[in-house]
């Protein structure tokens, strides 16, 4: 197994209502799955994960196409609602409007430390620890590598995070930056 670079790109017509058609560039030895990109024209997010990807639509629904490890495809939640995607290493998460957080396929999907409930406002998925921001702007964690999340900040007031492959960032409400995770992995 092995990391391949991923580009995707949305486009959006000056049209109404907006158009986003995804388009995939792959690397010399990708699997031929990611250029099977779905031929809808109204995706609003894309998230590319180890060896495969997730949209979501404008009426709020998921897709998923690449390589399906362990369910990083066939898994995928269906109905509408969700808000927000990501992707990780053989998994995906979805936010849902009820501020529920979704996860399916391999790795992190399997956890047991995957928040439940609703009271979430964003996630982000990285290649082994997967976040989750409260309402209240509080950062929640989980890793499949010990002491990986060890300095994640405490507190509340947080309003975006991004996962990495061992480093995250998460933006406070004034604009503070803090990083955190393993740098040595």
């Amino acid at each position: 197994n092995r990391t391949v670079p991923i580009k995707f790109r949305i486009e959006q017509e000056l049209f109404e209502p907006p158009a986003g058609r995804i388009e995939a560039w792959l690397s010399e030895g990708a699997p031929q799955e990611l250029q099977d990109v779905p031929d809808y024209d109204d995706f609003i997010a894309v998230a590319a994960g180890s060896q495969h990807a997730v949209g979501l639509r404008a009426d709020g629904s998921l897709v998923s196409w690449g390589r399906d490890s362990n369910g990083s495809v066939l898994d995928t939640p269906t109905g509408t609602g969700f808000v927000a995607v990501d992707a990780g290493f053989l998994y995906s998460m979805a936010l849902h409007e009820d501020g529920s957080v979704h996860a399916w396929g391999g790795g992190l999907a399997d956890s047991t430390e995957i928040p439940n409930g609703s009271g979430f406002s964003d996630i982000a998925a990285g290649y082994a620890f997967a976040l989750a921001i409260t309402t209240s702007g509080a950062l929640q964690g989980w890793s499949m590598v010990s002491g990986m999340l060890d300095d994640m900040p405490a507190g509340t007031g947080f309003v975006d995070i991004k996962g990495g492959q061992h480093l995250a960032a998460a933006i406070l409400a004034g604009g503070q930056l803090e990083l955190f995770g393993n740098s040595t992995n």
